[in-house]
């Protein structure tokens, strides 16, 4: 299996049409269930009344 070197960070490449964004934080509520938070993408819209 390949390793990665140790302080090397690896740059995923989303698919066309997504975004690889960064996870900042995880909380686990069940193994199954969990919350997460990323960063907010350059451009991204928060208010709904723009996409009408």
């Amino acid at each position: 299996m390949n390793q990665i070197a140790a302080g090397h960070v690896l740059t995923p490449e989303a698919p066309k049409g997504f975004a690889a964004l960064t996870v900042l934080s995880v909380q686990h509520y069940t193994d199954r269930l969990f919350a997460f938070k990323t960063e907010r993408p350059p451009g991204f819209v928060s208010d709904l009344a723009n996409l009408l």
